[in-house]
């Protein structure tokens, strides 16, 4: 049962990038990141 989830995932990740290469997005920088994370100063 794990592996079909996990088959499932690899589909849709697949499609997802084909879906951000057809509208012309880079899925490796994608938008408003920067409001999503807060990153804590190093100690």
């Amino acid at each position: 049962m794990t592996s079909t989830r996990s088959c499932s995932l690899v589909r849709v990740h697949l499609l997802a990038l084909a879906v951000a290469a057809r509208k012309g997005l880079d899925p490796d920088t994608p938008r408003n990141l920067t409001r999503a994370v807060v990153l804590e100063p190093a100690r």
